[in-house]
């Protein structure tokens, strides 16, 4: 069988080091995927610009739809030097046909039961166009990799589902992982977690809380390893007290949570229906009740929205005291509902937005209903810029429900601190 050299490429949207970069599990799935007699090297342009000269003659990119100009000028590139480009990732699944014009070869959807007949296939010279994914079950990886130890956050990333019950308007999660949640074994996440060097952990998954009865046998295994961790759920955790009472006594420290409006009609067109009616107030104060930090997320363009929605959400972070609140222009990324709406109403300012230069990041891709999309794209960056400000950052530690202990503090300063400089580095800068 014919020996490969192969360079697994994590492409950045923007020239210059991310300060808030986790480790890409990618690295070391793709690591335990690939088949024996292949030399595999890793490269993430989040960290570190890539080197002049890449000594692979199969060049795989992953590639999401921020960065997709970056990757296909980088696809340009490689294939004028002769060598074959793959991509993979949420962009090629979501706009396959665009992608394949740019690469040899994509792989719509998941890596575990493409990757391996991919590079089989490379290596008996039958490449074919496409290799799409049908949901196979979820595969460990080693968080010891090699690829995974330098340049990240100090933070163990973790994995134990894929998928989204939800199915809300925005969210591409669903041209990933289209059909039911899928878990792991709680045996194999208790290998990963006695393997994680980390006692600080984030779990990528979409929704940690979608199963109740496997939350609670994972937030014992967390408690039986004394590990500290962070993850997304979703609103409904805060209905339950003693769960939220369980979830901190495991060593929860913050949850991210979708709220994504104040305006329940907002929530409706969004297909929202678990956060509709809710006391968001509540909600927050429940979780922060129980010391444990909350990460909100609102989106910005549904029809009602306007600059004076983004300072009433401004307003409503302050007040709770959130450690981080995503101020996010609601986007229309190819493959959801949304998206395909617009495109047929003829409101998108191109179809392929992502790929305009003159199209600047922060900025809305469509002319909402309800304002003009360059006074709400500027209220949005001005309360970004605003509400991780050190005076607004000091402020919200003193709202927070109860008195944060100090770790707790020092997490919420430090999350206010990335933030602000992340924003800075990125807000209206155009992708390359």
């Amino acid at each position: 069988m014919k020996q490969v050299k192969i360079a697994l490429i994590l492409v950045n949207m923007f020239d210059g080091e991310h300060h808030d970069a986790m480790q890409p599990i990618l690295f070391a799935l793709i690591d335990e995927l690939t088949p024996p007699g292949v030399s595999l090297s890793f490269f993430d342009e989040r960290i570190k610009p890539l080197p002049e000269v890449i000594d692979a003659e199969l060049i795989a990119l992953s590639v999401d739809t921020f960065s997709a100009a970056r990757a296909y000028a980088l696809s340009k590139r490689f294939r004028a030097e002769g060598k074959t480009v793959v991509m993979g990732g949420i962009h090629p699944s979501s706009a396959p046909q665009e992608a394949l014009e740019q690469a040899d070869a994509i792989v719509i959807g998941e890596a575990e039961d493409t990757w391996p007949k991919l590079v089989d296939d490379y290596r008996r010279g039958v490449l074919r166009a496409i290799y799409r994914s049908h949901e196979p079950p979820l595969s460990s990886f080693d968080p010891n990799h090699p690829a995974l130890r330098s340049g990240y956050l100090p933070l163990g990333i973790m994995e134990t589902s894929r998928g989204c019950p939800h199915r809300c308007d925005f969210c591409s999660v669903k041209v990933l992982y289209p059909q039911t949640v899928r878990r792991k074994p709680l045996a194999m996440v208790e290998q990963e977690i006695k393997a994680n060097p980390h006692r600080w952990l984030f779990f990528v998954d979409d929704n940690l809380y979608s199963d109740q009865t496997y939350f609670l046998g994972l937030i014992r295994l967390l408690r039986k390893y004394r590990k500290r961790w962070a993850a997304q759920v979703s609103l409904e955790i805060t209905n339950d007290a003693q769960m939220l009472r369980m979830a901190k006594r495991s060593g929860a420290i913050l949850l991210l949570i979708g709220l994504e409006s104040l305006a329940d009609e907002s929530l409706r067109q969004m297909g929202k229906r678990q956060n509709r009616q809710a006391d968001l107030r509540q909600r927050v104060r429940r979780v922060q009740d129980h010391g444990i930090l909350v990460y909100g997320t609102f989106v910005f363009g549904y029809a009602g929205d306007t600059p004076q929605s983004v300072k009433q959400v401004f307003d409503f972070g302050m007040e709770l005291g959130l450690s981080v609140l995503n101020f996010n222009p609601l986007q229309p990324m190819p493959g959801t509902p949304l998206y395909d709406r617009l495109l047929a109403q003829g409101r998108l300012s191109g179809d392929q937005w992502w790929l305009d230069p003159k199209y600047r990041y922060g900025a809305l891709a469509f002319e909402p209903a309800s304002s003009g999309a360059e006074a709400l794209s500027q209220a949005i960056a001005r309360a970004r810029r605003d509400f991780y400000s050190p005076s607004n950052t000091f402020k919200r530690w003193l709202r927070q429900a109860q008195p944060l202990r100090p770790s707790l503090c020092l997490i919420h300063c430090l999350l206010s601190h990335v933030s602000r400089r992340e924003i800075t580095r990125k807000q209206d800068r155009s992708f390359r």
